[in-house]
């Protein structure tokens, strides 16, 4: 999980006369030696395919581990327009495991609506461009297993002009 403390990788063969040890991620070199450290808490950018390559002269043998860090939901709103004047506000997240719950506000205060969709990376609300009751500043919360993600926010000021 994001920001744990990930133990040292340790590959070992037996091999005469002795291997050589590289660590490669996604195919980059990393470290060499048969001990990888992760020397800070683990983020997901640390995640990824890593691989042990152990060499001699008599040939090459491969071990591969896959790491997958688990994090909250990190969001994003994006506002669009319809062409009937209305707008549109997504709601969309990154997560490991994938979001599954989307809360929505308006002014801090919780909305509860029927145009509001939820797939599990983004969900949508419809406002209608004619109700001068919409303006306000719109928030969205996207929560899966881990936790929730900080606020993503947009200030509606205004409907574009037509």
């Amino acid at each position: 999980m994001e920001g744990e403390i990930l133990d040292d990788l340790v590959c070992s063969a037996s091999a005469h006369p002795l291997a050589n040890y590289e660590w490669r991620i996604d195919g980059n070199l990393v470290a060499r030696g048969p001990v990888l450290s992760f020397n800070s808490s683990l983020s997901r950018a640390m995640g990824g395919n890593y691989t042990c390559v152990v060499m001699n002269r008599h040939g090459i043998a491969r071990a591969t581990v896959s790491i997958t860090v688990l994090h909250r939901p990190v969001c994003e709103m994006l506002k669009d327009y319809t062409d009937e004047g209305n707008v549109v506000l997504s709601c969309r997240s990154s997560a490991n495991p994938a979001a599954f719950n989307f809360s929505w506000f308006r002014n801090n205060d919780s909305i509860f609506s029927e145009t509001r969709e939820n797939n599990r990376q983004e969900s949508i609300i419809a406002l209608s461009g004619s109700n001068p009751n919409v303006y306000g500043k719109y928030s969205c919360i996207a929560a899966n297993d881990i936790g929730a993600s900080d606020p993503c926010s947009l200030d509606l000021t205004a409907l574009p002009c037509e």
